[in-house]
C-alpha cells in the first residue's frame, strides 16, 4: 500500500503497476503487512504540504501476546527508517510519496474480535496550537477505515473535560490467532494555521470489555503552517434560469478581454450572487487560441475554459465566479467570435437549490435525429432521480455521425425554443458539452438544428430542495499530466485525482462533488475519457471525447463519493495528456 499526499491529505491508496515500488527480502514482513496508519498534512505559505509522524519502535524480542509495531519507508524504496528518532516530514513544497506502518499483530493461542482503537491528543500539545479543544476538534479533520472499507468513514473528535481530544474507532479490528495481522487507518489534515505545533498523543486497541491489547503506542505528529489562514468562498444555492444570450461578440482580438455582465440582467438579481454559469462558444477562429473564464476584476488565472481552432464552432460551459456583478472572458488569440449565454446562477444564502451528485447514467440514446427535431428526455424518476421537485438537471450532451453541421439546443420541455445553442457539432467528429438545464413537467427537450445525428444524454446530477450548496473556490489548476502536477506524466491511462485538498483551496472533507473543467490534449487518434467516483465501476457512459491533435475541453460536474478520488479512464490511445482546474465544490 502507498501513502501519498495528493495535494494535502494523507491517503492510503493501492499503488498503480507503473509506479509499485521494489519490495524485496530487506523488507520486513511487519512492513509488508496491512497496518495502522496515523499522520498529518497542513497547509504551509506557498500552499504546499508539510506533514509528520514519530512512531516508536517495538522493542526487540520474540514475539509474545500483541504488538503494536510501526516502520516507514524514505524516499529511496529500499530504505527502511525507525522514526522515533527521525519523524515523517515533507519540506515545504514538495510532495512526495511515503510508505508508513503501524500494524497490529497477534501472537496468541485465541483470535480477537471487535477491537476498538482510540487516539488521544494530549491537552499540552492540543493548547500549543493555539485553539481550544473545541476549536481544533473541526480544524483537525479524520477519516477512518479498515483494510475491508475502502471507502473511509468521518468520525467525530470527542473534547474531554481536560482539554485533551479523543478519536475512536469501535469494533473496527479483528485479528486471527497466531501471528494473525490486522490494521484500521486513520487519515489525519490540520487546518491552515499560523501556529505551528507537534500534537502528542497516545494511540490504544481495547477489547469489548476495555482490557488493553498490546501496549499503548505513543505518537507524534507534526501541526504546522507558515502562511496565510486558508478563506473559504460563499456557500451558494443554485437558481435555474431560461438560457439566454448575454454576449454575442463578432470578433475579439488576441489577448483583449470581454467583460459580460450578469448582476441584474435576464432575472439575474442585482447583488447576492456569488457565480454564474454561462455556455461559452468560440467560432469562425483564425487561429488556434483559448477563453479563460474567470471574476471580473482579478488578476487572470493560469488556466483555460475553452480551446478553439479555425473551421470549427465549439462550446464549453463553465461555472465564473462573480465579482462587482461582472465576468470576465479571456481570448488567447484571435480574432475570435465569441458568444456567452446564461444557463443560471448561485447566490449566497439558501433561497435556491442545492445539488445531488449522481453516478453517471446513460438516459437517452438516439442513433439518428433528424434536423429540426426534438428529442424530449425523461429525467424525473430515472437513475436515482426524483420523480417530483427537481428544478434542474446537469447532463453530458454529445453529438455524433453528424452528417451535416449544426448545434444542439437544450431547454425545459414545453417552453419555447430559446434563440441560444448549447453544444456544436460538424461531420467526423464526436463532441460532447455538459449542460445545465431547467426541468419542466419532469422532462428537458433536445434540439438538433442539423441532421442525421447521432445524439446522446448522460445524467450527472440534479437540483432540487434536498442535497448540497456550492462554494466557488477557483478557476485554479490541480492536475496536468504534461508535467506530471497531480498525474502521472503522459501518456495516459487511467489516473485518479483528490480533488479536495488544502493544496488546492477546499477543504479535504465534507466534499459531495467538485465542478471542474476537463481538457485533452496532444493526442495521437481519437478516443474517449470517462469521469467517475474512483471506488466506483467504469460507467457506460462518456464524459470527453477527442480527436488527433484535438486540444477539446468540458465541464465536469463530479462526484467524489466518500473515498474522495476522482478516476479518469482514457479509452484511446495512450498517447494523450489530460489537464483538471477546479471551479468549486459541493458541500453539505
Amino acid at each position: 500500500m502507498l501513502i501519498h499526499f495528493p495535494g494535502g491529505e494523507l491517503h492510503i491508496v493501492s499503488m498503480p503497476k507503473k509506479a509499485a515500488m521494489s519490495r524485496n527480502a530487506a523488507v520486513p514482513k511487519q512492513a509488508r503487512s496491512q497496518r495502522l496508519l496515523v499522520g498529518a498534512a497542513i497547509l504551509s505559505a506557498s500552499g504546499a504540504i508539510v506533514a509528520g509522524s514519530g512512531l516508536p519502535a517495538v522493542a526487540a524480542g520474540p514475539p509474545t501476546g500483541t504488538q503494536l509495531s510501526a516502520s516507514c519507508q524514505n524516499d529511496s524504496p529500499t530504505q527502511w527508517a525507525d522514526w522515533t528518532t527521525t519523524p515523517l516530514q515533507l519540506a515545504a513544497g514538495e510532495d512526495a510519496s511515503q510508505l508508513c506502518d503501524l500494524s497490529f499483530y497477534n501472537y496468541t493461542s485465541t483470535s480477537l474480535h471487535n477491537l476498538t482503537s482510540t487516539l488521544t491528543l494530549t491537552p499540552q500539545s492540543v493548547a500549543a496550537t493555539g485553539f481550544t479543544a473545541q476549536q481544533l476538534a473541526p480544524r483537525l479533520l479524520a477519516q477512518v477505515g479498515t483494510a475491508a472499507q475502502l471507502n473511509p468513514v468521518a468520525a467525530p473528535w470527542t473534547v474531554g473535560s481536560d482539554g485533551s481530544l479523543s478519536l475512536v474507532v469501535p469494533d473496527s479490528i479483528n485479528v486471527a490467532a497466531e501471528s494473525g495481522e490486522a490494521d484500521v487507518r486513520f487519515s489525519l489534515t490540520g487546518a491552515p494555521t499560523k501556529t505551528s505545533a507537534v500534537l502528542k498523543g497516545v494511540l490504544a486497541v481495547t477489547q469489548p470489555d476495555g482490557t488493553s491489547v498490546g501496549s499503548p503506542l505513543d505518537v507524534s505528529i507534526d501541526y504546522r503552517a507558515d502562511g496565510k489562514s486558508y478563506t473559504p468562498g460563499t456557500p451558494s444555492t443554485y437558481v435555474a434560469t431560461a438560457p439566454a444570450r448575454l454576449a454575442d461578440v463578432a470578433s475579439v482580438g488576441a489577448g483583449h478581454v470581454v467583460s459580460v455582465r450578469v448582476a441584474g440582467v435576464d432575472g439575474v438579481p442585482a447583488s447576492g450572487v456569488t457565480a454564474v454559469v454561462l455556455n461559452v462558444t468560440a467560432a469562425s477562429a483564425a487561429r488556434s487560441g483559448f477563453v479563460t473564464a474567470y471574476a471580473d476584476g482579478v488578476p487572470r488565472p493560469g488556466v483555460s475554459t475553452l480551446d478553439y481552432a479555425p473551421g470549427r464552432a465549439v462550446a464549453d460551459q463553465a461555472t465564473v465566479p462573480v465579482v462587482d456583478g461582472k465576468v470576465d472572458l479571456y481570448t488567447s488569440a484571435g480574432p475570435v467570435r465569441l458568444i456567452a449565454d446564461l444557463s443560471g446562477y448561485y447566490e449566497a444564502g439558501n433561497a435556491g437549490t442545492r445539488y445531488t451528485s449522481t453516478a453517471p447514467a446513460r438516459l437517452a440514446d438516439v442513433a439518428s435525429v433528424g434536423a429540426g427535431h426534438v428529442v424530449s428526455v425523461r429525467v424525473a424518476g430515472a437513475d436515482g432521480v426524483p420523480a417530483s421537485g427537481v428544478t434542474a438537471v446537469v447532463l453530458n450532451v454529445t453529438a455524433a455521425s453528424a452528417a451535416r453541421t449544426g448545434f444542439v439546443t437544450a431547454y425545459a420541455d414545453s417552453r419555447p425554443r430559446p434563440g441560444v445553442s448549447s453544444l456544436d457539432y460538424a461531420p467526423g467528429q464526436a463532441i460532447a458539452n455538459e449542460v445545465t438545464v431547467p426541468v419542466l413537467d419532469g422532462k428537458v427537450d433536445l434540439y438538433t438544428s442539423a441532421g442525421p445525428v447521432r445524439l446522446i444524454a448522460d445524467l450527472s446530477g440534479y437540483y432540487s430542495s434536498q442535497g448540497d450548496r456550492f462554494v466557488p473556490s477557483g478557476p485554479t489548476r490541480i492536475a496536468d499530466s504534461r508535467i506530471g502536477l497531480n498525474f502521472y506524466k503522459a501518456p495516459i491511462d487511467l489516473d485518479t485525482l483528490t480533488p479536495a485538498s488544502w493544496a488546492n483551496g477546499i477543504p479535504p472533507q465534507g466534499v459531495t462533488a467538485v465542478d471542474l473543467n476537463v481538457t485533452a490534449t496532444d493526442e495521437t487518434g481519437s478516443g474517449y475519457v470517462q469521469v467517475y467516483p474512483d471506488s466506483s465501476t467504469p460507467p457506460a457512459t462518456s464524459t470527453l471525447n477527442y480527436s488527433r491533435s484535438d486540444s477539446i475541453a468540458n465541464h465536469v460536474q463530479a462526484s467524489t463519493e466518500s473515498y474522495g478520488q476522482i478516476a479518469f479512464q482514457n479509452n484511446g490511445p495512450r498517447t494523450m495528456a489530460l489537464i483538471v482546474d477546479l471551479d468549486g465544490y459541493f458541500t453539505g
